[in-house]
């Protein structure tokens, strides 16, 4: 079988064996790569809650698969959530010292990760990389934009 030369095809192939990668180790702490991101969100923001419609947002999906993410951290109590006092429609949610925790364990499996990945690369490799990877990601925000306006 011939070789895909197309960078759209690298992307997806780097980004499938990238998540396979995150999966396997995420799997160890109870985690999969959606719920660690989740979890990494509200960390960020660990000293508020969040409503399901800001996570539906910011991901990028559907109400039904972030209320199943959100379903399955809080049976693990990663996270707890709460009916908005002041908008009983809002569900909020936060992280717990237990999420918190598996967070860590799992952004360190992460920096493991990232650093096998890029061992061979110079620390010039790596910010030119981090550098035209910012101007694809800023082109396809842009295109899409344009799109959204068509």
């Amino acid at each position: 079988m011939a070789k895909e030369r197309s960078t759209g095809f690298r992307f997806k192939k780097i980004t499938d064996l990238i998540r396979l990668g995150a999966d396997n180790d995420m799997k160890q702490i109870g985690l999969t790569f959606s719920q660690f991101h989740v979890l990494l969100c509200l960390k960020d923001r660990s000293k508020e809650m969040t409503s399901l419609k800001e996570l539906e947002k910011f991901f990028q999906v559907s109400q039904a698969t972030m209320a199943g993410i959100i379903v399955r951290l809080e049976q693990k109590e990663y996270i707890h959530s709460c009916i908005d006092p002041e908008d009983r429609r809002v569900k909020l949610v936060q992280i717990t010292e237990q999420g918190k925790q598996a967070c860590e364990k799992a952004h360190g499996n992460m920096v493991e990760r990232e650093k096998k990945i890029f061992r061979d690369f110079s620390e010039d490799d790596r910010k030119k990389l981090n550098e035209l990877l910012d101007k694809v990601l800023n082109n396809l925000k842009e295109m899409n934009q344009e799109d959204a306006h068509e």
